[in-house]
C-alpha cells in the first residue's frame, strides 16, 4: 500500500508542476474517443449509461433527463 500511495504522490507532484501535463492528460483521451467514434461509425445506438445521483441537485436531475434515465 505504501508503494501505491508513493507513486500516486509522485504523480501529483508532477501534475501540480507542470500544468501542460494535466492539459494533455486531459485532451488527448477526449479526442482519441471522438476520432474513433467517428471512425465506427459515429452513431452510438442503444448504449446503457449509469448515473449516481448522491444529491439529487439540480444539474444532476438535468443531466438524468438528458440520458433519459
Amino acid at each position: 500500500m505504501h508503494r501505491i500511495l508513493a507513486i500516486l504522490e509522485r504523480d501529483l507532484r508532477r501534475f501540480r508542476r507542470s500544468p501542460i501535463l494535466v492539459i494533455m492528460s486531459t485532451i488527448f483521451p477526449l479526442v482519441q474517443l471522438v476520432i474513433l467514434g467517428y471512425a465506427f461509425g459515429g452513431i452510438i445506438k442503444h448504449l446503457k449509461v449509469g448515473v449516481v445521483d448522491q444529491d439529487h441537485g439540480l444539474q444532476a436531475v438535468k443531466l438524468r433527463e438528458m440520458f433519459g434515465a
